[in-house]
């Protein structure tokens, strides 16, 4: 996508943080390493002001690993892939049934580069609710993903 259907796209939604990212990139892409820079100090600005309110939102957590893995900072990303991971894991030992649950630690444990396990929390949460396309979505990506891994690791090993 070009910079400007991203920057309509946050015209109208001024909040959305995957969009804000994406922009992010696209300036990066672009050559334009300073509006890079800018759209992701606004979007990290945002992410921390809602941090405040909401302390224990996994997704959050996760968002703000992203963002600070953009800019950089793998030590703060790290940080915040490990607080979503324990919020994510206290939810699944409090309600192991919940699909919502299982949703979240499966993109935990994908944020934490293991995909075997969010694959099997997906597949989870997609079990307890087949119709809902966004588990399904979520187990699809997971199992390309996986798919990708290994016959990179394979074609890797054949080299060697």
């Amino acid at each position: 996508m070009s910079i400007a259907l991203f920057e309509k796209k946050l015209a109208w939604e001024p909040f959305s943080i995957p969009a804000r990212r994406r922009l992010a990139q696209t300036y990066q892409l672009a050559g334009q390493p300073e509006e890079s820079q800018r759209v992701l100090d606004e979007t990290l600005e945002i992410e921390l002001a809602e941090l405040v309110v909401q302390p224990d939102v996994v997704m959050l957590h996760l968002s703000l690993a992203r963002t600070y893995s953009l800019l950089g900072m793998h030590d703060r990303a790290q940080h915040h892939v490990d607080r979503g991971l324990n919020l994510a894991t206290a939810s699944v030992k409090e309600d192991p049934q919940s699909p919502h649950n299982q949703f979240e630690m499966s993109h935990a444990y994908a944020s934490a580069g293991r995909l075997d396990e969010a694959l099997e929390h997906a597949t989870r949460a997609f079990e307890a609710e087949p119709g809902s396309f966004e588990y399904r979505r979520l187990r699809f990506v997971l199992e390309r993903d996986i798919e990708r891994s290994r016959s990179t690791n394979d074609s890797v090993s054949i080299r060697h």
